[in-house]
């Protein structure tokens, strides 16, 4: 009954995400934005061992390794198609049963949250082949970040006592080497970690860093009256960017090493609707990854955009020409982002554009877009991507982990 409940609760989520996305989409049918700025192709402790058990695979980890410093020179990349595959399922992991995907910078490493035999599992794969399942709490609800040595950032909450009503504090944990350590803090939740094992994240409305998975939280100054929401990031160099709302309106704050702390700058219209929020993604290259928001209160309209790391100034894309809506799922600091097309899912850099197929059998049209794959993971240089995909058949919800190739 609890994968019921979850699996429909899954379903009542993507439902209120996808609302604000349709409706997007048909407002974008009758004026289709016409102003765009391409990407610019600039080259740019306890640790709780008892709840560690392998399923069929003992678990081994990708080897440590040092931190990759991908190249985002558009010469070297010249994608023409992508192909899509379902990721395999080990044995003892039920099927269809994923929630979420997440993986490292390069794409090699991913990993999501799924089901084993006896309670939650996450699984790892590592160049497209298991490589791990780790048995985790029941609080465990999915992976947000993974590192290019392999630790993994877990998300969870638990139930609390609300005087009458059902409240939740969120968790976070930190895998690696074997071993799942708890994130100190109360409320606290993790979304970014870099290759050195420092994380970012949230201590109820504060933003913080963990110099490591044993380390005391560090509050990151902010304005007053903000707090924090949303996805962090934290680059090699320490850098730290995170969205904080204020006065209703959610803006991406950057907390350079050794230096105060600044907004990114947003533009003030596009095509005459205010932009109004910015929202994070990833550091790398001296870019900075997101998605900036622009409204009404009858409209909304997403787009790509990086700020460079040491000017803040920003780049945005609407997407190619065939794209249906500014609703871009995700980007990454090299300027690649996937936006949702009028048959199905497109990648896109600058003047590069490539389909994102669905797995066969699978009919993208506008009134299914519930079913659409959901891609989380583009790596730097834009030949890997992953996801899930939600389906319903008979009723029964399944989700699955997906991965594309492109070249």
């Amino acid at each position: 009954m609890s994968d019921l409940n979850e699996l429909l609760a899954d379903i009542g989520d993507r439902a209120r995400i996808y609302d604000v996305t349709e409706q997007a989409l048909v407002r974008g049918r009758r004026r289709r934005t016409r102003h765009r700025a391409a990407f610019a192709v600039t080259t740019g402790a306890v640790a709780v061992t008892a709840l560690l058990v392998a399923v069929n695979l003992p678990f081994a980890g990708p080897a440590p390794e040092p931190a990759i410093t991908p190249s985002p020179s558009p010469s070297a990349v010249a994608l023409s198609a992508c192909t899509v595959a379902e990721l395999p399922t080990p044995d003892g992991v039920r099927p269809g049963e994923f929630q979420g995907a997440a993986g490292d910078p390069t794409g090699r490493i991913l990993a999501s949250r799924g089901r084993g035999p006896v309670g939650p599992v996450v699984v790892i794969w590592t160049d497209g082949r298991p490589s791990g399942v780790v048995a985790v709490p029941e609080t465990v609800d999915g992976v947000t970040a993974v590192s290019t040595t392999g630790a993994l950032v877990l998300s969870g909450r638990q139930a609390k006592d609300g005087r009458g009503e059902v409240r939740y504090t969120s968790l976070a944990w930190v895998y690696r080497n074997g071993v799942l350590t708890r994130l100190k803090g109360t409320d606290a939740h993790g979304s970014g970690i870099n290759a050195a094992g420092a994380i970012v994240g949230l201590v109820g409305k504060d933003p913080v860093v963990w110099q490591d998975a044993t380390a005391e939280p560090v509050r990151l100054p902010k304005p007053a009256g903000s707090t924090g929401e949303g996805t962090m990031a934290i680059a090699d160099d320490g850098s730290v960017v995170a969205p904080l709302n204020q006065g209703g309106h959610t803006r991406l704050q950057l907390w350079p090493p050794g230096a105060p702390p600044r907004p990114l700058e947003l533009p003030a219209t596009i095509d005459g609707i205010a932009v109004l929020d910015s929202y994070g993604g990833r550091i790398a290259d001296g870019w900075i990854s997101g998605t900036i928001e622009a409204r009404t209160e009858t409209t909304v309209h997403r787009y790509a955009a990086r700020w460079r790391l040491d000017t803040g100034k920003i780049e945005w894309s609407a997407g190619p020409g065939d794209a249906t809506t500014t609703n871009p799922q995700a980007s990454n600091p090299q300027g690649w982002a996937v936006y949702r097309g009028t048959t199905g899912l497109i990648l896109a850099r600058g003047q590069t554009s490539v389909a994102v197929p669905a797995p066969p059998g699978f009919t993208s049209t506008a009134e299914n877009f519930l079913d659409w794959p959901r891609v989380s993971v583009i790596s730097s240089d834009g030949r890997t991507l992953a996801g899930n995909q939600m389906t319903v058949a008979q009723g029964v919800p399944a989700r699955r982990v997906l991965s594309w190739t492109c070249r």
